[in-house]
């Protein structure tokens, strides 16, 4: 997947903090955050983002199909062999399992991109600074006031921030890989 216009250092370090976020707290109200007018209008300019936002609906739509044909074959073990109905549970249970995962490799994804044009509209570790043809870019993308940015997403992943440590904070910056 591609993010149109970030750097891919910057999708790399990204994907790196919000993976490991996720993998320690699960999404953590991740969509319920992101599916706000200013993120998914975003999120829906970007060509990648618009086809993962429609993969992930697929995915939802998919999954709550699996848990409703899981259902239907609980009720015809009164009619059917029991044991076929059974194995049909299971398949449709590990179905939906399977793309509750995917589900929220999705929304991972959006995440990284999310943090990755927030970082850039506010300059966050000099990235601003090192692409400022693409600081503006994600400032018009979020529809952000430069004299007043938004901070959703880096006050999300990196709540306490300004205790960081400086070498922690260059490390994360745009000159080193």
């Amino acid at each position: 997947m591609d993010s149109n216009f970030l750097p891919a250092n910057l999708i790399d370090k990204c994907g790196y903090l919000v993976r490991s976020i996720h993998k320690e707290h699960g999404l953590n109200g991740l969509p319920r955050i992101m599916v706000t007018r200013d993120y998914m209008v975003a999120l829906a300019c970007m060509s990648d983002t618009f086809a993962v936002m429609q993969t992930n609906v697929l995915f939802f739509r998919l999954m709550i199909a699996s848990l409703v044909a899981a259902a239907i074959c609980l009720v015809l073990c009164w009619v059917l062999p029991w044991s076929w109905m059974l194995f049909g549970v299971a398949a449709c249970i590990i179905a939906a399992v399977v793309l509750h995962a995917k589900q929220g490799e999705c929304w991972g994804y959006l995440g990284i991109v999310c943090l990755g044009t927030e970082i850039l509209a506010n300059d966050y570790c000099g990235w601003g600074t090192a692409y400022p043809d693409l600081r503006d870019q994600a400032r018009k993308l979020l529809n952000d006031n430069p004299a007043r940015p938004k901070t959703t997403w880096l006050d999300f992943y990196l709540p306490r921030r300004e205790s960081l440590a400086p070498e922690v904070l260059q490390k994360f910056g745009p000159g080193v890989p």
